[in-house]
């Protein structure tokens, strides 16, 4: 798909990825992963979309009043048509909303100013399940509630500063694994991410440098199908994971313009219900979907019990199936097959026993390990791990 000569990308930002329900055919499935994209093209003033799955539109430019932003950051969409922007040089929300064709003005969520409903460079915005929407005010130093209607509901401060990307997930979202609501938001220049309860509580705060990389700096997070909290890097041209407890889990990509590189990440979206990932770069954007890896593994003889240790971790809930192999290239036993299991540290152990009970014999034996996400993507994606223990 091309721009042609309408506009061009000039700094990207936020990102909104949803299935509208005008596009849903209620007889077939093989379109539920055709998604609306929309990202902000902050330097342009503009927002890009798809209008449909071969053709772009692009709404807006530089003003202050309809139609038009100054210098908008983030993004936010649901099923119905309704799209927020945060038009942060208008100090306001934009309210929009898409027939299925083309995006169209809807009104304005607040104006400058420090009370109740009103922005001072809002950042961001995000949705829940229920329509209320949630918007870091950045420069009041907090973040607002609204109600569906536009309504303002609450203030949540939580110790934050200059409040920057926001995702929600509450416990009504159809697609959520463990139904608990939370608000990850990015504060402090980027350096630490939070997890708040909905009432503003706050839970958890880890720092930057939590992922090993001293000069890290978070940008836009999002929150997938199993509560996991992903955040954009642009310092290191990356995208960092957190599980449900904000602990790190795993960071993605390096610099460059190749496979699984990215150049200055921000915008992420996050499909839950198929896993589809979107991360906005400094010129244009890529599509991913959710993988697994196999990390840290281990195999080895317990001395103690005379059984070979098998130890790994996984980046990602997976179908897991580990099988055993001797020299001559014969499979002699499957200790799982596509086992699901929840990410982080695994343990198995194999008795040394083939299918059929007998003792293996003295020699070199291959434990294979085969891991498969359970997103749509498990159809065509695995990971696969082989390590060699001599019995």
């Amino acid at each position: 798909m091309f721009l042609g000569l309408k506009t061009k990308f000039n700094d990207p930002q936020g990102l909104a990825a949803v299935r509208l329900q005008t596009w849903d055919d209620p007889a077939s499935q093989h379109d539920d992963d055709e998604l609306t994209v929309y990202g902000v093209n902050s330097g342009e003033h503009n927002i890009i979309y798809n209008t449909s799955m071969y053709s772009l539109g692009v709404y807006g430019q530089e003003g202050n009043g309809s139609g038009r932003f100054q210098n908008p950051l983030g993004i936010a969409a649901d099923e119905q048509g309704n799209v927020y922007v945060a038009d942060t040089g208008n100090h306001r929300v934009v309210h929009l909303y898409n027939s299925g064709k083309e995006l169209n003005w809807a009104g304005i969520v607040g104006s400058q100013g420090d009370g109740p409903g009103h922005f001072l460079s809002p950042c961001d915005v995000a949705l829940d399940s229920q329509g209320h929407l949630y918007v870091t005010d950045t420069g009041n130093g907090r973040i607002q509630v609204f109600d569906a209607y536009g309504h303002f509901l609450q203030e949540i401060k939580a110790d934050l500063v200059s409040p920057r990307s926001i995702a929600v997930i509450d416990s009504q979202e159809r697609w959520s694994y463990y139904g608990e609501p939370y608000i990850c938001v990015v504060d402090s220049g980027g350096y630490r991410l939070n997890k708040l309860a909905p009432q503003g509580r706050l839970l958890k705060r880890v720092k930057s440098q939590e992922t090993g990389l001293s000069k890290a700096r978070f940008g836009y997070v999002a929150i997938d199908y199993y509560g996991n909290a992903w955040v954009t890097d642009p310092e290191n041209h990356c995208v960092h994971k957190f599980d449900r407890h904000l602990n790190y889990i795993v960071s993605f990509g390096k610099k460059g313009k190749g496979d699984r590189e990215f150049f200055s990440p921000r915008g992420l979206a996050i499909w839950r219900r198929f896993g589809q990932v979107f991360v906005a770069e400094k010129e244009g954007a890529q599509y991913y979907w959710v993988g697994v890896d196999v990390l840290r593994v281990e195999v080895g003889q317990n001395s103690g019990e005379g059984k070979v240790k098998i130890r790994f971790f996984l980046t990602e809930r997976a179908y897991l199936t580990i099988d055993i192999w001797d020299d001559r290239g014969e499979k002699i036993k499957t200790l799982v097959t596509a086992k699901e299991e929840p990410l982080g540290d695994r343990k198995y152990l194999w008795d040394r026993r083939d299918a059929a009970g007998n003792l293996a014999a003295p020699g070199e034996y291959r434990v294979k390990i085969t891991a498969e996400p359970t997103y749509s993507s498990y159809h065509y994606f695995q990971k696969v791990v082989e390590k060699r223990v001599k019995l």
